[in-house]
């Protein structure tokens, strides 16, 4: 398998590099990417366990460099003995902040065809930090397989093939080179017109309905540190700065090197914060997060550094600041 992140092959050296059974080990957050794409699937946890003990001590400096690449540890570290690189990685796969998975055979070309799709999205929305604009209304560009599985589906609409190729075409002459390149092969590969119970062939081009708010007076608790839930801006703004509590010691010298990475809906990493750098707040300190989309969906994944062993835990996932400030408010 090529993979474009951090992994470690847990296969008998005699295995076929194309056998579909083989399986890989990566971190949660790369199989979350992986998964969702539609070319892999998470083999069971008790399997890849299995073989992780079955190969360990076969594969050692391949389990040595996945540590390193992974961030589970640090070549300079005192807890750098092969048994405690082992004891890491079998740690990581019980918590789960470690997957295996494999290939699930989806190789027709129609699937070829959406994962390339989901690529060029993925690559465009990296690019405008998640931000599609044009007249003042947001847009989103979706693969049609991908079309009835999107978060907050209602609160879009399709827009037609001609207006949409109008659309990108005036976003790529206002954009530079880098994303006007990507604005021209989406529109190039705009589905046509559809009805059901047909499907579209192609990308999509969604809207954000802009629905009528009615005015509400402010009534937002004090932020409390027992609960994970973030301070949101006006009522009526779409972008905002998103701050939430995380609990932890700062003082902890174990801790200085934990940071927290927010994930797009595509599960790619907008920010990096290292929580030590966070201001104080209680038994925890507040993270804020510049310029986000209020409705837009995002996970939150906590990356314990080397002092604490390495190893990732899921704070969310694909929730977005309005409906974890709700539950915040409503939890308080």
């Amino acid at each position: 398998m090529d993979l474009d992140c951090p992994h470690l092959s847990l296969d008998r050296h005699w295995a076929d590099e194309n056998d579909q059974s083989c399986v890989v080990l990566v971190r949660q957050v790369d199989a979350l990417r992986l998964c969702r794409d539609g070319g892999y699937e998470e083999a069971g946890k008790s399997a890849v366990l299995w073989s992780f003990e079955g190969q360990c001590h076969e594969i050692l400096s391949n389990v040595r460099a996945f540590a390193v690449t992974a961030r589970l540890a640090t070549p300079y570290s005192t807890r750098f003995q092969d048994q405690d690189i082992a004891d890491l990685v079998r740690g990581g796969i019980e918590r789960g902040s470690l997957v295996g998975v494999r290939e699930n055979g989806a190789t027709t070309a129609e699937s070829d065809t959406t994962r390339l799709q989901r690529q060029l999205v993925r690559d465009l929305e990296a690019r405008v930090r998640g931000r599609l604009s044009a007249g003042g209304r947001q847009f989103k560009l979706v693969p049609g397989l991908d079309l009835q599985g999107i978060p907050e589906r209602n609160s879009y609409e399709v827009v037609g093939r001609s207006e949409s190729q109008r659309v990108l075409g005036e976003l790529a002459k206002l954009a530079g080179s880098d994303v006007a390149e990507l604005l021209t092969k989406a529109r190039d590969q705009l589905t046509l017109d559809w009805r059901p119970p047909l499907s579209p062939k192609g990308l999509v081009l969604l809207r954000r309905i802009n629905a009528p708010r009615a005015a509400v007076a402010s009534q937002e608790p004090a932020l409390t540190p027992s609960q994970l839930w973030g301070k949101k801006g006006k009522e009526d703004d779409e972008i905002i700065d998103w701050t939430i509590w995380i609990e932890l010691d700062p003082a902890d010298p174990k801790a200085s090197d934990d940071v927290v990475i927010l994930l797009d809906e595509f599960h790619q990493e907008l920010m990096r914060k290292p929580l030590a750098s966070c201001p104080r707040e209680g038994t925890g300190v507040l993270v804020k997060f510049e310029k986000i989309g209020k409705h837009d969906r995002f996970t939150l994944i906590r990356d314990y550094g080397p002092n604490e062993g390495g190893g990732q835990d899921t704070l969310f996932i694909e929730s977005s600041p309005a409906e974890m400030d709700e539950r915040g408010s409503q939890a308080s």
